[in-house]
């Protein structure tokens, strides 16, 4: 994650939004495309994805009926 991102956010935490913060350092960005290629990618890709559902499944939990 390059310094511009940390930085926002950093801003966006303050503001009390929900960040998911995934860093993979030896992987490029846009990792995601290389994961039927490689199993570190894929590993990184299925963290980033099954974060993603959570924190969904977790705002549909919260919602008013």
């Amino acid at each position: 994650m390059r310094a511009d991102a940390r930085l926002f956010r950093e801003r966006l935490l303050v503001k009390g939004v929900t960040v998911l913060p995934f860093e993979e350092p030896p992987l490029p960005h846009g990792f995601w495309e290389y994961a039927p290629l490689a199993d570190t990618a894929a590993d990184a890709a299925i963290t980033m994805w099954e974060a993603f559902r959570d924190l969904l499944d977790s705002t549909t939990d919260r919602q008013a009926p």
